[in-house]
């Protein structure tokens, strides 16, 4: 998946070229297939993310096979299978792994990196990819020592393989514990800015409906602190769109969602 938009970095400037990178995939792809004379399986596919309650598209997001793009760059390079790397060595302008020199050195092998002398500790992550070779009705054989049931679908287009399967006890989390009452076991709740949000939409769907002169509104404190931040400016873009005075009152056995207009 290149997915660099959804993505984690320690650091804004890797997140920069991880876009940048992401630009520029499609004329790579077609340089490598145009030299290796391999189909790549690439697809601008888009994505989608939820945060807060809100919808942020990536158009430009994609995704590619792994295994092509390995066959792909493989084509017209000495790739040398079970060489271990044991050491990297520099000298000068130059460095040397095993019995090869070159200007640099890429250090490609994901969490498996901390294994050469000098790197950091490394560890596997969400999107790492194995690659298994085995034979014909193996995959079912191991999956019979499960004692959960699981059930082996067919391999998609990409050779990934599905597969379901059951829970046969309760978690221990379950068992000790029980549903959070406040967010109704979500796992999240609606972020004050959100709920502001909401107000003011609400307010104004029933601006027109409201007869007095001033608007009680009934929210969580920490919602009434955020409505009162900056000077109370969200407090008076809504009353310059409902022409009211509107009054907020704090009140702690309100869930942060909740508000109340009068």
């Amino acid at each position: 998946m290149l997915l660099p938009h959804g993505e984690s970095f320690p650091d804004p400037v890797w997140k920069a070229r991880a876009v940048e990178a992401l630009s520029g995939y499609p004329e790579f792809v077609a340089a490598l297939e145009q030299e290796s004379g391999i189909a790549i399986d690439f697809r601008i596919s888009g994505s989608i993310a939820i945060e807060n309650a809100q919808r942020f598209e990536f158009p430009d997001e994609a995704q590619v096979d792994p295994r092509d793009i390995v066959a792909a760059l493989g084509a017209n390079l000495d790739v040398r299978e079970h060489s271990p790397v044991s050491t990297i060595e520099e000298n000068g302008s130059s460095v040397k792994v095993r019995d090869l020199k070159a200007r640099g050195v890429v250090i490609a092998a994901g969490a498996w990196s901390g294994q050469i002398p000098g790197m950091p500790a490394s560890f596997p992550v969400r999107g790492h990819l194995l690659g298994y070779r085995m034979e014909p009705g193996t995959l079912p054989a191991i999956l019979r020592s499960d004692r959960a049931p699981s059930n082996v679908l067919q391999f998609n287009d990409f050779g990934l393989v599905a597969i379901t399967r059951k829970r046969v006890k309760q978690s221990l989390e379950r068992t000790i514990g029980s549903p959070c009452p406040y967010c109704q076991s979500t796992g999240f709740v609606k972020s004050v800015t959100t709920v502001c949000n909401e107000i003011y939409l609400e307010m104004r769907k029933i601006a027109k409906h409201l007869e007095h002169a001033d608007v009680m509104l009934r929210v969580n404190p920490d919602v009434a602190k955020a409505l009162k931040a900056n000077n109370g400016k969200a407090l008076i873009e809504m009353e310059e769109m409902t022409k009211k005075t509107v009054i907020v009152k704090s009140d702690p056995a309100l869930h942060q969602e909740q508000f109340d207009i009068n």
